[in-house]
C-alpha cells in the first residue's frame, strides 16, 4: 500500500547520493546522542530546515557504516498519505512495509518528518521504543509536540532539540563564506560586513536565503506566515474567530522589541487580556513569536509585568510589511534575541529607571547583560550606558555589552563590539 511513497522518500536504498546541503549547527548536538536509545525529537518553526537535517542525519549513519537498508525516512506530510493520518494503525503498516522491503538486519533507525500529522503517533513510537532495536529521529513544527498529552507516553523517553532558522554563521555558509576560523574570519571580515544587512531584514529561512529576488522572498515569507497562523494555531487550537488572532499577530510584529502588557495588546486590537494571553502562548508553541518576561526573582511578579514580543524569523517582518519606523535598531534586537535562543539562554529584560535589552541568567544567577543599539551616537550613549550599568550593579554583573552595527571600543568595563563579531563568537 504504502511501497511507493516508501522507495521515493528513500532513494538510498538504490544506492542514490543524498542532496549535498549547509550542515546544521545542531547536528554537532545530535551526533552525541546518535548512538544513545532515546528518541531524538527537533521542533522549530515550519520551514526553518527540520526535513534538511533529518536528511543530514541521514547521511552521517550511512557515512558511519549504517547499512541504507536499515534507514527508513518518511515525511507524514506526503499528500499520499492524507487519507491515513487518523489512524495510527497506518503508521505501523508502513513501518511493517519498510521491514519487508529492505528486510534490515540488526538496529533499524527510524527519521520520522512533521510526525505531528499523524493522529497517535506516540502510540506507534512508544511500542516500537519498548521493542528496542529502533532508534527514532523525529521532528514537528511545534513545541506543543512535547506537551502534557504526550508526555506520559513518552516521559524520560526523549531528548528534545530545537532548530531555528539559519544563524549568521550558517547564513554565510550558504552564502560560500566560511567562518570556520579565526582566521578566515578575519579573511574574510569585509564580505561578512557587506552580507550583514541582508541576514538583519530578510531573516534566516533556508529558501529565503538562497532566493534571487525580493518579490519572491516576500510570497515565501507571506506563505510561510499564513501556513503557520491558519494551517497550525488555529486548527490545533480549535480558535473560532481567526481573524481576532491574525489582527493580534499583525500589531505584534509592529512592536517587535517594545514593552507592552496584555490589557494594552488587548485595547489595541479589541480583545480581552486573557485572549491576548492565549493567543501569546499559541504563537511561542509554533515559534512565531515569542513574549520576554521583566526580570523579578517572583515569578509571580514576572507574570504580572509587562513583556516584550520578539518575532521567530527577521524576515516577517520585513516581508509582511512592518517595518519599524523607528530605525534598524529593531531588526538588530530581533537577531540578537533568536541567536540567545539558539545558543540556549534563559532571556529576560530589565527595566527600573532605565531599560537594559536582555539579561542572561544561568541558575539562580543573572550572568550577562546586553544593550542593543545601531550606534552610540551623542543622542543615546548616555541612556545605553545607563540602561546597563544600572542592570549590572542591580544583578551583580562586572562587564556588561553593547552590540552595535559597526563600534567597537571599551568604555569602562563596558564592551561594545559589532553585531557581527557577537554573532560568529569572534571577540
Amino acid at each position: 500500500m504504502f511501497e511507493p511513497v516508501l522507495i521515493e522518500q528513500n532513494k538510498q536504498w538504490q544506492g542514490d547520493d543524498l542532496p549535498i546541503s549547509v550542515p546544521r549547527q545542531v547536528l554537532q548536538e545530535i551526533s552525541l546522542y546518535s548512538s544513545s536509545r532515546q528518541i531524538i525529537v527537533i521542533t522549530g518553526i515550519r520551514r526553518s530546515g527540520k526535513s534538511t537535517v533529518l536528511r543530514q542525519i541521514q547521511q552521517q549513519l550511512i557515512e558511519s557504516k549504517v547499512p541504507a537498508k536499515n534507514i527508513l525516512f518518511l515525511n507524514v506530510e506526503h499528500p499520499l498519505l492524507d487519507a491515513y493520518r487518523t489512524e495510527v494503525k497506518y503508521l505501523e503498516q508502513a513501518f511493517n512495509e519498510f521491514l519487508s522491503l529492505t528486510l534490515p538486519e540488526g538496529k533499524v533507525f527510524v527519521l520520522l518528518d512533521e510526525i505531528q500529522f499523524f493522529k497517535h503517533w506516540q502510540v506507534f513510537v512508544k511500542s516500537r521504543y519498548e521493542l528496542g532495536q529502533v532508534k527514532f529521529f523525529l521532528t514537528g513544527s511545534n513545541s506543543w509536540l512535547l506537551s502534557s498529552e504526550y508526555a506520559s507516553l513518552l516521559s524520560g523517553r526523549t531528548i528534545h532539540l530545537e532548530l531555528f532558522p539559519f544563524s549568521f554563521k550558517e547564513y554565510l555558509l550558504a552564502k560560500g563564506i566560511n567562518t570556520a576560523t579565526k582566521l578566515s574570519i578575519a579573511t574574510k571580515q569585509s564580505e561578512i560586513i557587506q552580507q550583514l544587512p541582508f541576514f538583519l531584514s530578510w531573516g534566516g529561512f533556508p529558501e529565503i536565503v538562497l532566493s534571487s529576488d525580493d518579490a519572491t522572498r516576500r510570497e515565501l515569507l507571506s506563505n510561510y506566515y499564513q501556513n503557520i497562523l491558519l494551517r497550525d494555531i488555529v486548527p490545533r487550537f480549535k480558535i473560532a474567530n481567526s481573524r481576532e488572532i491574525q489582527e493580534l499577530a499583525r500589531y505584534l510584529f509592529s512592536s517587535i522589541g517594545k514593552i507592552a502588557s496584555y490589557s494594552k495588546l488587548g485595547k489595541a486590537v479589541g480583545i480581552s487580556d486573557k485572549t491576548v494571553k492565549e493567543y501569546l502562548h499559541y504563537f511561542s508553541q509554533a515559534y512565531l513569536l515569542f513574549e520576554v518576561n521583566q526580570y523579578f526573582p517572583s515569578l509571580k511578579r514576572q507574570m504580572a509585568n509587562p513583556k516584550k514580543i520578539y518575532a521567530g524569523d527577521n524576515g516577517f517582518a520585513e516581508a509582511l510589511s512592518f517595518r519599524f519606523s523607528e530605525d534598524k535598531g529593531r531588526f538588530l534586537e530581533n537577531a540578537v534575541f533568536l541567536e540567545l535562543k539558539r545558543r540556549k539562554k534563559e532571556v529576560y529584560y530589565s527595566n527600573g529607571k532605565h531599560e537594559c535589552d536582555f539579561v542572561v541568567k544561568e541558575g539562580r544567577k543573572i550572568i550577562e547583560t546586553i544593550q542593543v543599539c545601531t550606534a552610540l551616537s551623542d543622542e543615546n550613549k548616555k541612556r545605553e550606558i545607563a540602561g546597563l550599568q544600572e542592570a549590572m550593579h542591580r544583578f551583580g554583573v562586572k562587564k556588561g555589552i553593547i552590540l552595535t552595527l559597526e563600534q567597537e571600543e571599551k568604555i569602562g568595563n563596558i564592551l561594545v563590539l559589532p553585531v557581527w563579531k557577537w554573532l560568529l563568537n569572534f571577540q
